[in-house]
């Protein structure tokens, strides 16, 4: 017999299973009942109260309850301020490494879980969706969300893909959020054919297409770099290849570019004396030498219009807050050369990720201030970002 928790009887029973998938979210009994004759019409009565059958009967000692729980969405992950499902980071330089993990879930019930590649949990429950990776072992990283019923039994060496991980029921997000944690390594570079050193015949209006390879380079974030011979940045290589034969003659060099972060260097600025990425980066050991000598009738071509080709980059958004730790006002100041956006877009987020507060402040290239109230605040840490276009630039504070 199928019961409600007042013992009213729902269903009867013949065979040894009952499908509650079209059963309401509920809690429910099932009892025993053995019987002689015929079983009485008892849907809807109190099963404690009536006969249930024409003969003898008796209902078993106890019952089975099952609770009947909503459904439940692993949701999809996604990492604040980050296009994709792969982040890089740099372990080992004293730099907070903070990943901000999202998730399309609305479960209330939803942790987040670490894993190495293979799957296996290496960090139960980071306790926050804002996850610092500074300390984190070198290597790849996954990270899934988990929403479940019941009580969540997931610990050091399960497989999330195959272990029991609750003792009702659970759902894996649908991806998951990988993280390179590696110390950038530039490695050496070459053409594809293994040269270092290249001639090409500009003007000729013949493609000089140089294909380019890497060799012992780390799994970080990789570029090619375009330099003079002095090392002055012309731009950044959009791919693997570059076309050469708008350049000009004249010589240049190609470098390989390991880095976690955001490219910051700018055209014109030393490669060999300037930090290229705001976080960790690494050269590679040689460059590949691009000679361009004028072919044809001797194009006379500028160079401004090969590096219209080139990816050049801004100089990042650099933000400062005081007081720090602060009770009631907090002011923000940033910089920022060239502005893509009328407006800075600025966020503030609690440690859990979470937007509390969005604001817009117009700007202007250079020095800008902004006085935020944040009394409001219960006691703790914070996030505050400022966005202008694609330039973002993120700092940790806290609220006494």
């Amino acid at each position: 017999l199928l019961t409600d928790t007042n013992n009213v009887v729902i269903s009867v029973h013949e065979s040894d299973g009952i499908d509650f998938r079209a059963l309401p979210v509920e809690t429910y009994r099932i009892w025993g009942l053995s019987f002689t004759g015929t079983i009485n019409d008892i849907i809807g009565s109190d099963a404690a109260a009536v006969e249930l059958a024409s003969g003898c009967f008796e209902l078993s000692a106890n019952f089975i309850e099952v609770f009947r729980a909503p459904a439940i969405d692993g949701g999809t992950l996604s990492i604040l301020f980050n296009e994709g499902d792969v982040t890089y980071t740099c372990p080992g330089d004293g730099i907070s490494d903070l990943v901000i993990v999202e998730t399309t879930s609305e479960d209330l019930n939803y942790r987040f879980t670490i894993t190495d590649t293979n799957n296996i949990v290496r960090i139960p429950n980071p306790g926050t969706n804002v996850i610092n990776f500074e300390g984190a072992g070198v290597g790849t990283w996954r990270i899934y969300g988990i929403a479940f019923n019941g009580d969540l039994d997931i610990g050091f060496g399960d497989n999330v893909l195959e272990s029991t991980l609750s003792d009702s029921c659970w759902v894996l997000s649908s991806n998951f959020i990988t993280v390179v944690n590696e110390v950038p390594e530039g490695g050496s570079v070459s053409t594809t054919d293994g040269a270092t050193e290249v001639t090409v015949t500009v003007g000729d209006g013949i493609d000089d297409i140089v294909p380019f390879f890497r060799e012992n380079a780390g799994p970080s974030l990789y570029t090619y770099v375009i330099t003079d011979e002095n090392n002055e940045i012309i731009g950044y290589v959009d791919g693997d290849s570059q076309n050469f034969e708008a350049a000009g003659e004249g010589i240049c060099r190609v470098w390989g570019l390991s880095y976690t972060g955001t490219l910051i260097a700018q055209a014109g600025e030393n490669a060999a004396e300037v930090a290229l990425s705001d976080d960790c980066f690494d050269l590679s050991d040689n460059f590949i030498t691009v000679t361009r000598v004028a072919g044809g009738a001797g194009l006379a071509i500028q160079a401004e219009q090969f590096q219209e080709n080139l990816i050049n980059v801004d100089a990042p958004i650099e933000i400062s807050i005081s007081p720090n730790p602060v009770v009631s006002e907090l002011k923000m100041v940033f910089e920022i050369q060239h502005p893509t956006r009328e407006e800075t877009e600025v966020l503030l987020y609690n440690i859990n990720g979470q937007l509390i507060k969005s604001m817009t402040h117009a700007t202007f290239a250079g020095h800008n201030e902004l006085i935020i109230s944040v009394k409001h605040l219960a006691s703790g840490i914070y996030l505050l970002a400022a966005r202008n276009g694609n330039q973002l630039q993120m700092k940790r504070f806290a609220k006494n």
